[in-house]
């Protein structure tokens, strides 16, 4: 039996992650072939010293979350330090790590004292989206968002060009780095979607009676409240749909970057007169989540085209396809090219009077005519964003 490959995977997420690309793609397919996964969180519950835990059969290095600002970047180098003898102990072959660049870092130092290989794994430009947010005078001060934006910026940039391989999110994000002068092999790995989702036909019943779904054609957002999503539009879009056909509605499933995110969009929902014609759930647990698509009609995924947006990777629109649902998308570069391939719905510029326009369209399609659509989007986004495909990248 061949030797299994080492990896320290360390992580910006909380023990025990729910996200689908790393429990899909690392700990349910990679760990049972050719590689042996430790993987480095930080605890989701207050914990004053490391401790070891396990996912999926996979032993995990739990470190405390504690502090808060700086004194968390603090505590967290102090934190990783201490795991220096660990690491060398284990002799690991590849030390990757995901999105944080204080990890980047650390983990860089680790492989050059252990001769192993260091392995970036981007999924969003935080820094610039920080950027963003002071520019737009969005979550707290203009002047410390900018800063720590160009930190971040900064520290990124050290960190791409220390590694031996890089997986950005998506073909955009490979071209921008490429731009920032980032000359390391890079091979891009967007997110997945899991072959089987489970539904629970009680639980869909309860959904449509609690929110009173039932003889509706029901809209579905999926995903973050944030103020950059500008979902105003998406509301706004919907009213003049639903001031024309009244047996619609919409569910938004998701919470904010803050608590206020959610409040104004409740505001405009009540100056539109749509309290009972559009429901916010909050957030939901993941596994829930299929349940709340399953009781919908047609999927929602619009997203602002802006420097971040445009690089990335959108897992709601996978998530609805993966159900069956046609879907109406906003025009970047990702989305674009998967509606105009799975031939799955529509695909809008960002702008009110379009969103409107690809609702009434959409509306005037029968059941039938619309299955067709989720069909075939389905159809595509399983045979070319399922999990095996993009464990196979990582193989290769």
């Amino acid at each position: 039996m061949d030797k299994k490959i080492k990896i320290l995977f360390m992580i910006d997420r909380k023990y025990p992650t729910d996200h689908v690309f790393l429990e899909e793609v690392y700990a349910k397919i990679l760990s049972k072939q050719k590689f042996e996964i430790t993987w480095l969180m930080k605890s989701k519950k207050r914990i004053e010293k490391r401790k070891k835990a396990w996912w999926h059969g996979n032993k995990v290095i739990v470190i405390p979350s504690r502090g808060n600002g700086l004194t968390e970047y603090l505590y967290q180098i102090i934190d990783l330090l201490k795991l220096k003898t660990i690491v060398s102990k284990e002799k690991f072959d590849i030390i990757q790590v995901r999105n944080d660049p204080i990890m980047g870092l650390i983990a860089n130092y680790f492989s050059k004292k252990n001769s192993a290989k260091f392995v970036v794994q981007l999924s969003h430009l935080k820094a610039e989206e920080t950027i963003n947010f002071a520019k737009k005078g969005f979550y707290g001060n203009k002047i410390k968002n900018l800063l720590v934006g160009t930190i971040e910026k900064f520290l990124r940039q050290q960190m791409l060009k220390r590694a031996d391989l890089i997986f950005p999110i998506s073909q955009e994000m490979k071209i921008y780095f490429k731009d920032l002068n980032i000359k390391k092999p890079m091979i891009p790995l967007q997110l997945c979607v899991i072959k089987k989702v489970k539904v629970e036909m009680k639980k869909i019943e309860l959904i449509k009676k609690r929110y009173n779904l039932k003889n509706s054609t029901v809209f579905i957002y999926l995903g973050t409240l944030s103020r950059s999503r500008e979902l105003e539009k998406m509301i706004q879009a919907f009213s003049i749909v639903h001031n024309n056909k009244q047996k619609t509605k919409m569910i938004i499933v998701g919470e904010g970057k803050e608590p206020n995110d959610l409040e104004f969009l409740k505001k405009i929902v009540k100056k539109l007169n749509l309290e009972d014609s559009i429901m916010f759930t909050n957030r939901v647990q993941r596994e829930e989540v299929p349940n709340y698509i399953e009781a919908s009609d047609i999927g929602l995924s619009p997203v602002p085209f802006n420097n971040v947006f445009k690089r990335s990777s959108i897992t709601k629109l996978g998530e609805y396809l993966n159900q069956n649902l046609p879907v109406i998308a906003t025009n970047f570069p990702e989305q674009t090219k998967i509606m105009k391939e799975s031939e799955a719905g529509f695909c809008v510029n960002y702008t009110i009077k379009e969103l409107s326009s690809a609702m009434n369209k959409m509306l005037t399609l029968s059941k039938k005519e619309r299955k067709i659509m989720g069909d075939k989007g389905k159809i595509y986004i399983q045979k070319y964003r399922n999990a095996n495909v993009f464990a196979n990248k990582v193989i290769d």
